[in-house]
């Protein structure tokens, strides 16, 4: 968002324009470092009861204890039986399906908000991400829906294996459907990137059913025209969250991994250091970096695709117009309103 000098009227602060590629990474930039505590913190928190559970169940600590257990041809280690493994990957997965849409909505009503210039606060967008808790999974739920649905295609085309004298053109066949489903899926993975921002700010009108489908065709329209750039935006994003978390995590862990063998052997050996088995607490910590890696970078991709609505919004229904003309006529509007007008589809 431009700025201009504060001696202007309230209504001419400030002044909505098409973003670019640059002001994209630089806005999340800007709205990362501002709420970089709490959102790190928030981000940290989330993520704090899978790093437990790992910690706790990992194979590797087992394996540290008994370090032999695959010569006895048993496919788990002592002490971890299938139930146990069944309850705790079926734990996390309800704990994922119930903080998802906080992961998703809270950047980007933070990222939002901060665009529109409007004071924000990490809690506000949680206590927003609470409200529309059920809109934000019956979206996902929809998109879901439609990928499961596409691999059910060389499922069904699989079946011709059962014909006789099908058995290889069946396989032939489901093989060449699942690639093709699944590039199938990684395209809808990049037009469903603007469903965040539409859940966070877009007022639909009708029962949930009509406010999901509504949201997600509202997500697919923006990135239709924009594909390519919805995919550049999203991919270089990806790269520099890549890069930035190696250089910011791997040195530490390396570190790391040379102090713990010379405490194990008193000595220190690069050659040998990948033939060397790290204690227990080594482990653990280097578990414990990679997610402080992940919790540093992810947050920004969802900053990134909260910008990307606005932007797609801009470019293709003229957004910045309605928001300028808002202020200008009606200085104490609120743009959150302005935004979420005309959202039914």
């Amino acid at each position: 968002m431009e700025r201009v000098p504060q001696s202007e009227t309230k209504a001419e602060t400030g002044r909505y324009r098409t973003l670019d590629f640059g002001t994209l990474l630089t806005g999340s930039f800007g709205v990362y470092k501002k709420h970089f505590g709490p959102l790190i913190a928030f981000f940290a928190l989330l993520n704090l009861p899978p790093l437990l559970v790992m910690l706790y169940y990992a194979f590797v600590v087992e394996r540290l204890q008994n370090p032999q257990w695959w010569v006895t041809g048993a496919t788990l280690p002592p002490g971890v039986g299938w139930t146990e493994l069944a309850l705790v990957g079926f734990g996390l997965m309800v704990y994922y399906v119930l903080i998802y849409p906080f992961i998703l909505i809270v950047p980007a009503r933070l990222a939002g908000k901060t665009l529109m210039a409007q004071e924000v606060t990490i809690k506000e967008c949680i206590d927003y991400t609470r409200r529309h808790w059920w809109d934000t999974q019956s979206a996902y739920a929809l998109f879901g829906g439609i990928v499961i649905a596409l691999y059910l295609l060389p499922l069904m085309v699989s079946m011709l294996m059962l014909v006789p004298g099908m058995e290889i053109g069946g396989a032939t066949a489901a093989m060449v459907m699942l690639l093709l489903v699944s590039l199938a899926f990684v395209y809808l993975l990049f037009r469903v990137v603007p469903l965040a921002g539409a859940v966070a700010f877009d007022r639909p009108a009708g029962n949930m059913y009509n406010r999901a489908r509504s949201r997600l065709v509202h997500a697919f329209r923006l990135s239709r025209r924009n594909f390519w750039y919805v995919a550049g935006v999203m991919l270089i994003t990806w790269i520099l969250m890549y890069l930035a978390r190696e250089v910011l995590i791997q040195p530490v862990i390396f570190l790391l991994m040379l102090f713990g063998m010379w405490l194990d052997h008193g000595e220190v050996s690069f050659w040998s250091i990948g033939m060397w088995q790290p204690p227990l607490w080594v482990l653990s910590c280097q578990m414990m970096l990679q997610t402080l890696g992940n919790v540093l970078v992810i947050s920004f991709e969802y900053l990134v695709a909260a910008l990307l609505y606005f932007d797609l919004r801009f470019k293709a229904e003229g957004l910045d117009i309605a928001l300028n003309l808002a202020r200008m006529s009606e200085p104490e509007a609120d743009p959150v309103e302005v935004v979420g007008e005309n959202t039914t589809f």
